[in-house]
């Protein structure tokens, strides 16, 4: 009777073995930070933190793009953007951003090599850059600033913070404007 139990157990143990090789762990995601743009060269910057998974190789940068296939509504997917062969890398400049033009949002991944190819983690949550517009209403003698949301950061988001510059001299703090804003009147 005790031998029928232990072959039970050893076939029990077994079993759980190869599937739990057969899935090959994926690697936990890295936690995104932010992303923002650098005013002076127009680049988007993304920043995050490492992934906790020690085997992690690199990670993958994705940007949301618009699909528009006709007769077919918009939809939209995440594009494998770039990899960065560096598991220390925490932070990425797309040279060849739009971020100027519209707002761009990310997500990043992480990869660890699990024989015999690699696995990917899930993706982090996604970012997008704040896209800001200037409108001059000469009606009323007033500048109409108008931005998209930043997504990321949900209940953690406490204000945006609206600074002006006058003839290229430096940037000064005007007013702070509550989450659910995205206009201010100057």
């Amino acid at each position: 009777m005790n031998k029928k139990i232990l072959t039970y157990f050893v076939f029990y143990y077994l079993i759980i073995s190869l599937v739990a090789a057969q899935n090959g762990d994926r690697p936990e995601s890295p936690d995104l930070k932010r992303v923002t743009v650098d005013t002076t060269t127009g680049h988007a910057w993304i920043f995050w933190s490492l992934s906790p998974s020690p085997e992690v190789t690199a990670y993958i940068i994705h940007i949301e793009k618009i699909i528009i296939l006709p007769p077919f509504p918009a939809d939209t997917i995440w594009m494998k953007f770039d990899t960065i062969f560096d598991a220390g890398a925490t932070y990425y400049q797309n040279i060849n951003s739009n971020a100027t033009v519209f707002s761009e949002s990310y997500v990043i991944s992480a990869l660890a090599p699990t024989a015999p190819d690699y696995k990917e983690s899930p993706f982090t949550k996604k970012h997008a850059t704040i896209f800001t517009s200037l409108e001059f209403d000469s009606c009323n003698a007033q500048l109409i600033l108008s931005w998209t949301p930043y997504i990321g950061w949900e209940d953690s988001l406490k204000n945006y913070f609206i600074y002006r510059n006058t003839n290229s001299g430096p940037f000064s703090f005007i007013d702070s404007m509550p989450p659910g804003s995205t206009t201010y009147l100057d």
